[in-house]
């Protein structure tokens, strides 16, 4: 009898890793909530912006694209505070992918950088049991952001958005399991080793729209705060990983996947309470905590 393969992602098992009932709510029961935190928006939509970029849209076209995806967005659950906060997203998105296209994507051209990967999706690859080498019943699916060849080496190339960038933010690199995740795949597939990671971040600013002030004005402001201050803003980070800190991943991978497998198994997902209130309230804490109406505010994922 063939064993039922076991789907797995970065997502999944950092998820899964935060709070088992969080996993299930969003894995199994298939549950969303209608209402999107802002910053999740502002990261999806920006990465879509970056991906059109590369493909040789104009700026004029993707930051109208921008704004008909903000305009799209169901606000029915959305009060005030959310709604301003979009309308930031809206300008800041604008000013923030010309101030990349700039930071970046022209410095690559005149570079001639090779694009070998864009936002391609690898599905269902076999993960090795790394304590003898042999196929596992587990598969990864990833989408890597891209992947590059400069003086003929591979690079790694990602691109984030974050509120923060200090010295926490960037020591967690070497030890990111999405980015090990990514290099181990990605060598596989190709049968060479990838020379290092280009990690590109634009820093979110903390300027908001000034009472009285124009969403023009706001948006010559942005423009001005990135021009002047772009090395603080617009952020690049190399670095490597080590045969041995990869060899590390597999292991950490191989026991993650295990522990998730008999907790579906056993259809046990205890809650992680330590995690409710971390970057915000939990985006089930109501359904979580069972409270009145709750279910109302998710919906069924959308296959």
């Amino acid at each position: 009898m063939t064993e039922k393969t076991v789907k797995i992602s970065h997502s999944k098992l950092s998820d899964f890793n935060k709070c088992k009932r969080f996993y299930k709510y969003r894995y199994l029961d298939e549950l969303i909530p209608k209402k999107t935190k802002s910053a999740l928006q502002f990261g999806s939509i920006f990465h879509e912006a970056v991906e059109a970029l590369y493909k040789g849209f104009s700026i004029e076209t993707i930051q109208e694209k921008i704004k008909q995806t903000i305009e799209s967005i169901d606000k029915s659950f959305f009060d005030q505070k959310d709604c301003d906060d979009l309308e930031w997203c809206a300008v800041v998105l604008k000013s923030a992918i010309q101030a990349w296209k700039k930071r970046f994507y022209d410095e690559d051209k005149k570079q001639n950088i090779e694009i070998v990967e864009l936002e391609q999706k690898h599905s269902k690859i076999p993960v090795k049991n790394p304590l003898n080498g042999r196929r596992s019943k587990f598969r990864f699916s990833f989408i890597s952001d891209m992947l590059v060849r400069i003086n003929g080496n591979l690079w790694l190339v990602e691109y984030k958005t974050a509120s923060q960038v200090g010295n926490s933010y960037i020591n967690r690199l070497d030890i990111d399991s999405q980015i090990s995740a990514y290099l181990v795949f990605l060598e596989e597939k190709y049968k060479e080793s990838i020379e290092g990671v280009i990690y590109r971040i634009l820093k979110k600013p903390s300027i908001r729209i000034r009472k009285n002030e124009t969403k023009n004005a706001f948006y010559e402001r942005l423009n001005a705060l990135f021009g002047n201050e772009t090395d603080n803003y617009l952020i690049e980070y190399r670095f490597s990983r080590t045969n041995e800190e990869l060899r590390d991943f597999k292991l950490d991978l191989w026991e993650q996947a295990n522990y998730l497998d008999q907790c579906e198994k056993k259809k046990m997902f205890p809650r992680n309470t330590s995690s409710c209130m971390q970057f915000g309230t939990c985006s089930y804490f109501y359904l979580c905590t069972k409270k009145i109406n709750s279910e109302l505010f998710y919906e069924k994922m959308k296959s």
